[in-house]
C-alpha cells in the first residue's frame, strides 16, 4: 500500500510540474513571438531581480527553520512557524526601502515600481507557504500551489490572446495576471496550511532567541545562496551593462535560451528533489540504510530525468524556434547546448549536495558556491567583451562544472559514497 501511495504522490507531483513547465514554455514562446525582443528582455530582468529580492527578504531563514521543525519537538512546530513569519515581517521593514535602489539606478523602469513590490510580497509569501507544505510532507499540495502561482495564470492569458484581445499583449497585462493568481495561490495554500497537524498559539510571545539563533545559523547558507544567485544572474546585469542601449535586446535573446535550460533544472528540482529532500533529511539521523536506499533512488531518477529532458529540448526546440520567426533567435540557437548542459551538471551536483546537507557539512556547500561565484564573475568579465552572449553562456557552463566537481570532492572526502 505504501508503494502505491508513493507512486500516486510522485505521479501527481510530476503531472503538476509538467503542467507548470508546459505553461511557462507556452509563455516564453508566445512572448518572444508577439512582443519585442527588448520587452522580453525587460520581463526577464524583472523576474530574475524578483528572485534575487526574495532571497534578500528571506535571508535563507527557512534552511534553519525547516531542519529545526523536522528534527525538533513536535509540540513546538506551530510556534516556530509563527516566529518564522514574524521574522519575515521584520525583514520587510528593513529591505523593502533598500530595494528602491533598483529603480533609482534604472535597473528596472519606474513604470514597473508598484508591480515589482506587489509581486515581491505576494511571491515571497506564497513561496514560504509552499516550503511549509513541503516540510510537512505535502508535496502534491505544494506542487499544486506552485502550478497556480507559476503556471496556471498563463493559460487564461494565452486564451485571451488567441481570441484576439491584442490590447493584452504587453508586459503590464502579464504582470497583472501573475499578481492575481499569486493571490489565488496564497488562498489555496492557506486553506491547506490550517489543516496541518500543529497548533499556533498567537498569545504566546515571539521567541526572539530562536529567531536570533536561526539568523546566525542560516547566515552561512544565505552567503551560499547569494553566491549561487551570482552564478545564476551575474550574466544578466553584465550583458545589460556591456551592451548599453542594446542590453535589453541582447538579454532578450539570451534570456529565451536560459529559460529553455531552466526546464531541465526546474523539473528535476520540483518533481524529484523536493519529494526526496524531507525523507533524506529525516532518515539520515534515524536510519542510515533507509537513507542510502532513498539516496540511490533519488540519484537514479535525477540522472535519468536530466538526460531525458536535455535530449528532448535538443530535439524539439529547433523547429519551435523556427516557428517563432525571429532571426536573432534562430542565429543564436547554439546557446542552448551550453545552457542546458550547465543545468544538467547542476542537477548531477545535487546527488552530492544532499550528502553534505544532511550531514550538516554546510561549510563545504558554502565554500563550493563562493568559489564558483568568484569564477563566474571573472569569466563573465573576461568572456562577454570577447564573445558577447556566448561568453556569458560559457561562463555559466564552466561555473556549474566547477560546482559539480567541488561537491563531489567534498562529499568523497567527508562521507563514504558507496
Amino acid at each position: 500500500m505504501m508503494n502505491i501511495k508513493n507512486l500516486k504522490t510522485s505521479s501527481l507531483n510530476i503531472i503538476f510540474r509538467a503542467l507548470t513547465l508546459g505553461a511557462k514554455l507556452l509563455l516564453s514562446f508566445f512572448l518572444i513571438k508577439y512582443i519585442s525582443t527588448e520587452e522580453f528582455g525587460a520581463y526577464g530582468i524583472i523576474t530574475k531581480t524578483l528572485t534575487l529580492a526574495i532571497v534578500l527578504l528571506g535571508l535563507d531563514f527557512y534552511t534553519y527553520s525547516s531542519r529545526n521543525i523536522l528534527q525538533g519537538d513536535v509540540a513546538l512546530q506551530g510556534d516556530k512557524i509563527k516566529d518564522q513569519f514574524s521574522f519575515y515581517l521584520l525583514s520587510y521593514l528593513l529591505f523593502l526601502p533598500l530595494l528602491s535602489l533598483l529603480f533609482i539606478y534604472e535597473i528596472i523602469a519606474w513604470e514597473y515600481f508598484l508591480w515589482f513590490y506587489l509581486l515581491l510580497i505576494l511571491d515571497h509569501f506564497s513561496q514560504e507557504l509552499y516550503r511549509v507544505l513541503l516540510v510537512f510532507k505535502k508535496p502534491v499540495i505544494a506542487s499544486a500551489l506552485f502550478f497556480i502561482k507559476v503556471g496556471f495564470w498563463i493559460l487564461p492569458l494565452f486564451i485571451l490572446w488567441m481570441l484576439g484581445f491584442d490590447e493584452l499583449k504587453n508586459l503590464r497585462s502579464i504582470l497583472l495576471f501573475w499578481a492575481v493568481f499569486e493571490v489565488v495561490a496564497i488562498l489555496f495554500g492557506l486553506y491547506f496550511f490550517w489543516k496541518l497537524p500543529f497548533k499556533i498559539n498567537f498569545k504566546k510571545k515571539i521567541d526572539w532567541s530562536w529567531i536570533k539563533k536561526g539568523i546566525l545559523i542560516s547566515s552561512p547558507f544565505f552567503i551560499g545562496t547569494i553566491a549561487s544567485n551570482v552564478i545564476e544572474f551575474a550574466d544578466i546585469y553584465m550583458i545589460k551593462a556591456h551592451f548599453g542601449d542594446q542590453g535589453d535586446f541582447q538579454y532578450g535573446i539570451y534570456s529565451f535560451f536560459v529559460g529553455m535550460g531552466n526546464i531541465v533544472q526546474m523539473f528535476v528540482q520540483s518533481a524529484i528533489l523536493i519529494v526526496f529532500a524531507p525523507k533524506l533529511l529525516e532518515s539520515f539521523s534515524k536510519d542510515k540504510q533507509k537513507y542510502k536506499k532513498l539516496h540511490k533512488q533519488m540519484s537514479v531518477q535525477n540522472i535519468g530525468a536530466s538526460i531525458f529532458l536535455a535530449l528532448g529540448v535538443f530535439i524539439f526546440l529547433l523547429p519551435l524556434v523556427k516557428y517563432i520567426g525571429k532571426i536573432e533567435i534562430v542565429e543564436n540557437y547554439n546557446l542552448i547546448f551550453l545552457l542546458v548542459g550547465a543545468k544538467v551538471l547542476f542537477n548531477f551536483s545535487m546527488i552530492f549536495h544532499y550528502h553534505l546537507y544532511a550531514s550538516h557539512n554546510d561549510k563545504s556547500i558554502i565554500a563550493t558556491m563562493i568559489m564558483a561565484a568568484v569564477a563566474n564573475v571573472c569569466l563573465n568579465l573576461f568572456m562577454i567583451p570577447i564573445y558577447g552572449i556566448y561568453g556569458a553562456a560559457m561562463a555559466t557552463f564552466i561555473s556549474f562544472l566547477l560546482i559539480f566537481i567541488l561537491k563531489f570532492i567534498f562529499a568523497k572526502r567527508n562521507l563514504v559514497l558507496n
